[in-house]
């Protein structure tokens, strides 16, 4: 008798479970509130075990899903006063994961009805049903219907939340043109989606296109001008991207993203002298909260140290270099340059032992750019000549080592770059074996 009793609330358990979650289901879209919905029904279930008045537990859904656990429980044979009473704990654990799977059932359940539904309007109303289907979270099959609607912004849209920008950018160009007056897209968010993956798939020409649209619907969006000039200089569009950064400075003159944008196009225009203004002004305003702009402290001071170079005051030079690499600016391109400024520093007619020490500090940095970019053979070529230069008269074992490695150096150097002049000459100089 008392097997079939146990069987009989095993079975109403059971039943009462899923009917609990169905009745939450129905007060519920579809991943809508879920979280919130499964802490009640565990914090029920939890509670209800063991009590002698389980009607108080039953008002509202969760109150199925907690009985049906409780029946479920006592039909093991774990009740309240058994040596083998599970604790509190272990019992809100068990009914946190038996009512979500109940409720992931049951998700997956309504996902499948309004699938069938969305596919028995989709020939009469597509647009509807693609609709129903992303509200059910069937983010795939709406983009498919919307694209078979010719509704391609839509789809867009959804293949970008899904970070599938190349297959984004498709979409947006198989809408049409970009007339806003055709209202295709007509707010700055859905211009900045747009802009967003033509930059991502590689499309700069039609990214800039995008992002100027965006400028036109918030005409002060400063990130719409710092993106719609990023792309103009992938495309080497220089003078439009210089046009769009000096407005943003202009309307905010504090803006030091702007300028440290403005600097780099006007470095890559070859107005140095206008372009060092502007990292010096990016210095001036990172002064406010140099631990929060370091990035862009390192750039300015690694830029400033470029025009010094350029100058040829490699004194200079050298200190931005430096302090460059203090603020974290640190790559194969700042070492390579840092060691050729030092380079230039040396006083054939003055100290000579400043002169080597200067060497030993430039071919240090030649290694260190060679250890960060393998592939730059012009960190190779320098480190090959600052060997050679530090050998001393005398020192025939040193010399010999020195000699070894700038001859293995010259081959890295042909290697990279077959028919290196200077790798052959600097071979030849120095006796390496199978120089030409």
């Amino acid at each position: 008798m008392r097997a079939v009793m146990r069987a009989f609330m095993l079975v109403l358990g059971l039943v009462l479970l899923p009917l609990g979650g169905a009745a939450v289901g129905r007060a519920h879209a579809p991943g809508a509130g879920w979280s919130r919905t499964l802490q009640d029904v565990s914090k029920k279930a939890g509670a209800a075990i063991g009590q002698s008045d389980l009607s108080s537990r039953l008002a509202g859904a969760p109150g199925y899903a907690a009985l049906g656990l409780g029946l479920v429980l006592l039909a093991l044979g774990i009740k309240p006063g058994r040596r083998d009473r599970v604790s509190s704990d272990q019992l809100k654990r068990g009914g946190s994961e038996l009512a979500a799977n109940g409720v992931l059932e049951i998700d997956k359940k309504a996902q499948r009805r309004t699938a069938k539904q969305a596919e028995a309007l989709a020939k009469k109303d597509p647009v509807t049903a693609a609709e129903m289907l992303l509200e059910a979270g069937l983010a795939d099959r709406a983009a498919d219907l919307f694209i078979k609607a010719e509704q391609f912004v839509r789809a867009a849209e959804i293949r970008h939340d899904q970070n599938r920008f190349q297959e984004s950018a498709e979409l947006y160009q198989r809408a049409g043109k970009w007339d806003t007056a055709g209202q295709i897209l007509s707010t700055q968010s859905e211009w900045a989606k747009a802009a967003e993956c033509f930059l991502k798939a590689g499309k700069m020409s039609v990214a800039a296109e995008m992002f100027e649209k965006r400028i036109t619907c918030d005409p002060r969006s400063l990130s719409a001008y710092i993106n719609a000039s990023a792309s103009y200089m992938q495309v080497k569009n220089f003078q439009r991207a210089h046009e769009l950064l000096t407005k943003a400075v202009s309307m905010k003159p504090d803006f030091l993203l702007g300028r440290l944008w403005l600097g780099r196009v006007l470095s890559l225009m070859d107005s140095l002298d206008q372009a060092k203004a502007q990292y010096d002004e990016v210095l001036l305003q990172a002064q406010s909260d140099p631990a929060k702009y370091k990035k862009e402290i390192g750039e300015a001071q690694y830029m400033s140290a470029s025009y010094w170079f350029q100058k040829q005051q490699y004194e200079k030079a050298i200190d931005g270099y430096r302090k460059a690499q203090a603020s974290g600016y640190d790559n194969a391109d700042s070492r390579f340059s840092w060691g050729q400024a030092v380079l230039q520093t040396l006083d054939p007619k003055g100290d000579q032992a400043e002169n080597k020490k200067r060497i030993a500090e430039a071919v240090s940095l030649f290694r260190r750019s060679v250890e960060m970019n393998p592939n730059n053979y012009m960190s190779h070529l320098w480190l090959a000549q600052g060997l050679v230069l530090m050998r001393v008269e005398g020192d025939d074992e040193g010399n010999r080592k020195l000699t070894s490695e700038a001859c293995e150096e010259y081959r890295k150097v042909l290697r990279l770059n077959a028919g290196n002049a200077d790798a052959k000459k600097g071979m030849e100089r120095i006796s390496c074996p199978g120089a030409n």
